[in-house]
């Protein structure tokens, strides 16, 4: 459901959605962080020697775990709502996605 929400967006503002076996680094992860295992997943990215920029979105009434991403490491937590308008926001902004 979330890529199917999110390639629109993404290939909208002129990025690709990469996938998991993709040998490309990304520019840009995003992260649901309703899904299994999200804190594991930036914490792991952030971890590593990636330079990738990390937005995050959740559910606004989740403040505690909003707030746990940027502790793992998020560049970006927005609520769900505003996901959307931050994510073209920052592709755009990028000097030219991958």
């Amino acid at each position: 459901l979330t890529r199917a929400w999110l390639a629109p967006i993404v290939e909208g503002a002129g990025g690709r959605v990469l996938q998991a076996s993709d040998p490309d680094e990304p520019d840009l992860l995003v992260v649901d962080l309703t899904a299994a295992g999200a804190l594991e997943a930036i914490a792991r990215t952030r971890s590593g020697p990636s330079g990738v920029f990390i937005l995050v979105f959740g559910p606004h009434v989740h403040g505690e775990v909003l707030r746990a991403a940027r502790e793992a490491g998020a560049d970006e937590v927005v609520a769900r709502g505003a996901a959307a308008a931050r994510i073209e926001k920052r592709i755009r902004s990028m000097e030219g996605p991958r």
